[in-house]
């Protein structure tokens, strides 16, 4: 080998470069709202949730519904759309667009007593897929790009009203969360491609309180624990090809059955409420995401060195506004408004791992009508954002994202 040290620091380099580039856990909370009343009211609803929607967003609501229930949400139809300047080379944006169906939510609520109620149900509060493929024939520059990243909530509650004005709820969710992110890049020297997949099982309560200040004004409390761990398990490929002076330059790490840690940060949200029985209900949250560093993976390679993916997430608070209005009592018209920001730091090319760091902001509404056995609904998401992240070639410049997503979605609940 005419240039020993020079190939072997370039074979790192191309490494430690590209090991930094797939687009991790992006650090945002609320990509889309879920439940049947909160999708239409922008999640606004942590003071009023009185059905299975009480289950995530506040246990402690359970304790006031009418009747027993059961509740189907169709799944949520929509395109997610992603552009990142420059991604994969000065001249190359990554634009991706999808059609993404997201799972039914299904819940059912039984009411025990008058002052208490379980619930029984699973939310899917994160789904995004993505594939493409992507040619720049002129200049011998080819990119593929695969995404597919799913988050099942699912399990009990509890909600107890101790007299009448106060009330306490707890939710216990089992977390499973499927990733795979594949991504292959082939330029006129080089070739390389990068590979994640894992799957993750966890533990987290939701612990609620609600306080009816008079007859209009409501205040709700919700307290999300961070998530404990219990089994994740992946695997992790990257492997490159580059042409040197005289031959060519191999490189290659397989980290098999690595050990993944998919943490969700401890969640406080406070939410306030003024309602007028059958008429309208305006309310108002805010939340307090707090700040984690963990890794998301840890294993050995095949040559024995031990590899790892940091992760960082910042402090954020994000706002929920809705509100709704019933027509001739029967038909409730509910919009509503969101923030996602993202807890991902600032992309800075020094940095090992480097997640797009994009805030998102959703309008939703609904229509629906009202009997006195079943309640339908039908609405929408929309969410757009804006961000930076680091271009993939040679990660030397941040550049801008644009992100947005429409999803329609029908819902439906039986009382008996």
């Amino acid at each position: 080998m005419r240039y020993p040290v020079r190939l072997l620091l370039l074979a790192a380099a191309l490494f430690l470069l590209s090991s930094r580039l797939t687009p991790a856990p992006a650090g945002n909370y609320q990509d889309y709202i879920v439940g049947e009343r909160a999708s239409g009211m922008g999640g606004a609803v942590t003071a009023t949730a009185e059905s299975v929607d009480a289950v995530f967003f506040n246990p402690a609501g359970l304790a006031d519904v009418a009747s027993s229930s059961i509740s189907l949400s169709a799944s949520l139809y929509g395109f997610q759309s992603t552009r990142i300047e420059r991604f994969w080379h000065r001249d190359h944006d990554l634009e991706v667009s999808s059609f993404v169906t997201i799972p039914t939510t299904f819940g059912s609520v039984w009411k025990l007593s008058d002052r208490a109620a379980a619930a029984f149900a699973a939310f899917v509060p994160k789904r995004a897929s993505a594939n493409e493929l992507i040619a720049f024939p002129e200049v011998e520059h080819f990119f593929k790009y695969s995404l597919d990243d799913q988050t099942l909530w699912i399990g009990p509650s509890l909600g107890w009203r101790f007299d009448e004005v106060f009330s306490l709820g707890i939710s216990v969710f089992g977390v499973y969360r499927t990733y795979s992110n594949f991504q292959d890049f082939f330029y006129r020297w080089q070739s390389a491609s990068q590979d994640m997949m894992y799957s993750n099982l966890s533990l987290l309560a939701v612990l609620g309180a609600r306080y009816n200040l008079d007859e209009h004004w409501l205040l709700g409390l919700r307290f999300q624990t961070p998530n404990l761990n219990l089994q994740g398990s992946g695997d992790y490929l990257f492997k490159s090809v580059s042409w040197g002076q005289d031959e060519l330059i191999r490189y290659s790490t397989y980290v098999e059955d690595a050990d993944f840690f998919d943490r969700l940060p401890a969640r406080f949200t406070t939410g306030v409420a003024y309602r007028e029985e059958g008429i309208f209900t305006l309310g108002a949250d805010i939340s307090l995401n707090f700040p984690q560093k963990f890794n998301l993976f840890e294993g050995h390679g095949r040559d024995g060195v031990r590899r790892f993916w940091p992760i960082e997430r910042r402090f954020t608070i994000d706002l929920n506004l809705g509100g709704e209005y019933f027509v001739a009592e029967s038909y409730p018209v509910r919009l509503g408004f969101f923030t996602s920001r993202s807890s991902s730091p600032d992309p800075e090319p020094a940095k090992r791992t480097n997640p797009p760091r994009i805030d998102k902001y959703g309008l939703t509404a609904s229509v629906g009508q009202e009997t006195a056995n079943t309640t339908i609904n039908l609405g929408l998401n929309y969410v757009w954002g804006s961000g930076k992240a680091l271009e993939r070639h040679l990660q030397q410049d941040v550049v801008d994202v644009d992100y947005s997503a429409f999803y329609i979605f029908v819902s439906s609940s039986y009382l008996f």
